[in-house]
Order: C-alpha cells, then sequence, then structure tokens
C-alpha cells in the first residue's frame, strides 16, 4: 500500500497542495534561518552559516532546473527547447554561484537565477506546462526568497551587526 500525500494528479490542483506549500516555504525558511543566526551568533558561526545559506540557495537554484525538466513530463507533447533551456540555465547558474571565488558575485547570480525562476515557473503554469498553482505559489514563495538573499548578501559587507566572539 502506497501512502500518498496527495490525492490525484499535482498537475491538475488548481489549489497548492500541502506538502507542495510546506516544502516550499520550508526551503525559504531556511535561508531566513540562515540569516537569523548570521546576524545574532558568533562570527566564526555566521561565517559558517553564511556558507551553508550560499550552498541551499545555489543547491534549490538546480532544484528549480530540475521542475522545468519536469515540466516536459506534464505534457504529452514531451519538453520544448525552452523549458530544457530554462533547466541547463537555472542548474549551471546554480553550480556557478557555487564556483566563483567572490561570494559578492554568487549572491548576484542568485539573485538573478531566483528571478529567471518566478518568471519562468509563472509563465509556465500559464501556459498549463506546469501545474497551475504555481502561478500563485511562485511569486510570493521567489519574491521572499529574493528579499532574503539580498539580505543574505548585504551581511557581507557588514550592514548588520554581529557578534566579535
Amino acid at each position: 500500500m502506497a501512502v500518498r500525500v496527495y490525492h490525484g494528479q499535482e498537475s491538475d490542483a488548481h489549489q497548492t497542495p500541502a506538502e507542495g506549500f510546506l516544502l516550499g516555504w520550508s526551503a525559504v525558511l531556511v535561508l531566513f534561518l540562515c540569516l537569523i543566526g548570521i546576524c545574532f551568533l558568533p562570527r566564526r558561526t555566521a561565517t559558517v552559516l553564511r556558507r551553508f545559506a550560499l550552498l541551499w540557495a545555489a543547491t534549490l537554484l538546480c532544484f528549480f532546473g530540475g521542475v522545468h525538466r519536469g515540466a516536459s513530463f506534464y505534457n504529452r507533447e514531451g519538453p520544448i527547447l525552452s523549458e530544457i533551456s530554462a533547466m541547463l540555465l537555472l542548474y549551471f547558474t546554480g553550480l556557478l554561484a557555487l564556483a566563483l571565488p567572490r561570494e559578492e558575485n554568487s549572491w548576484r547570480l542568485l539573485q538573478a537565477g531566483y528571478l529567471l525562476t518566478l518568471i519562468a515557473d509563472v509563465g509556465l503554469a500559464k501556459k498549463k506546462r506546469l501545474p497551475s498553482f504555481f502561478a500563485r505559489l511562485r511569486p510570493p514563495q521567489m519574491s521572499a526568497a529574493l528579499l532574503v538573499i539580498s539580505l543574505l548578501a548585504a551581511t557581507k559587507s557588514g550592514a548588520y551587526p554581529q557578534s566579535s566572539t
């Protein structure tokens, strides 16, 4: 017996399924918790959290690339070039953000990738190439992620107080 978290096909869901809501927002919550930790924990811990936040945000972007690859699975006609292109762009943007030597550039690249995710996912949902609930989920989710990523990027410049220990 299979335990299902959503009864029916997600591709037909008009309301965001509970697990999609929880998983989608918990990913952003992790970034927010890292930001809080960076602001209030000792500098050594904040440095580790900052690196973890960058890793988390970049791997999420790679995951969002996979969402675009998965878009073709929702369509009987198969993949289209824009879905494959978006997948590759998001995936390699996430990988490049991890590989860049200057962390400031990584955060900028991640901001661009999350903005692309917002635009692309809403567009695909409106064209029925992703579940329609993405059109409502992605704008607040990606806007919140973009805000937190922007604040995380600002922590490097000392814009937020940190404990000196």
